[in-house]
């Protein structure tokens, strides 16, 4: 039901954790570079064409209901303005950002084929990252039933985890694009505090999120990975995929024609039982 790519097992480890909870939501696959090919050993190293021809022939053997990306988002910061000013080596600068883009134009086809198939995908990005301004990402984001949802992460819990200010909220405001209005909706919380102050229940200040911070902050809070997974639940019973009585998911079916055409009450039929 739910797979990842660009990314360590997160949603699908909190899926693990939480059978109960999420009982109905399966976990697919997490590919990433901490994650070796059972194929070959081989970390999913995306800027290998086979390692991408491989993780698209999967995709589509398992066709996932929900495909969650989280492609690095370093070279689309507003910090790499900063190390661009700075660099002795520009050239260099330039083919990591080639580089970057061509990562985020793979994820986009991949998106496009869930799209196109009437499945789901979840893009989660910085929210002011230049990457929402690339060509592919605004086609994308223009097509119909995709919405760019604003969340802070601090209302999820995410928090600096280490050093003087442990505990303490980062505020990382974040996009994620979906074309599943339910997972938007989860996803749409916005902090109200304001001269740094933070709205979550237990208050405080946002800590800065730069250096090791940063990087500890790629890693979602549970409450993130928690709002997903009930996003992808409202949608599956949405999509009357997810029925009372019903254990797991279920085959799609045209249940209310049924109701209407054959169980009508032209042919004795109440609909009292």
């Amino acid at each position: 039901i739910v797979s990842e790519m660009y990314s360590p097992p997160r949603v699908t480890a909190e899926l693990r954790r939480s059978k109960k909870r999420f009982r109905h939501v399966f976990p697919g696959f997490a590919f990433d570079l901490t994650v070796n090919d059972p194929a070959d050993g081989q970390p999913w190293d995306f800027s290998k064409v086979a390692k991408q021809d491989r993780a698209r022939q999967v995709m589509r053997d398992q066709r996932p209901y929900m495909l969650i990306g989280s492609p690095e988002c370093k070279h689309f910061s507003t910090w790499q303005a900063l190390n661009t000013a700075r660099s002795s080596d520009l050239e260099a600068l330039r083919r990591a950002k080639r580089k970057a883009i061509a990562h985020i134009e793979f994820m986009v086809s991949l998106y496009e084929e869930q799209y196109e198939a009437g499945r789901y995908f979840l893009h989660e990005h910085p929210l002011h990252a230049t990457s929402w301004q690339l060509r592919r990402m605004k086609d994308l984001m223009a097509k119909p039933g995709v919405e760019l949802a604003h969340g802070d992460q601090c209302q999820y819990g995410a928090v600096i985890r280490r050093g003087m200010r442990t505990g303490d909220s980062i505020k990382k405001p974040t996009g994620f694009l979906s074309n599943s209005p339910e997972v938007c909706k989860q996803l749409a919380r916005r902090c109200q505090g304001r001269n740094g102050e933070c709205s979550r229940a237990a208050g405080g200040r946002h800590a800065p999120c730069s250096g090791i911070h940063a990087k500890d902050s790629a890693r979602y809070p549970r409450g993130l990975c928690q709002a997903i997974l009930k996003g992808v639940t409202q949608q599956l019973r949405a999509d009357e995929l997810l029925k009372d009585g019903c254990y797991g998911a279920q085959a799609a079916d045209d249940e209310a024609e049924i109701r209407r055409n054959v169980l009508g009450p032209e042919l004795g039929y109440s609909g009292q039982y």
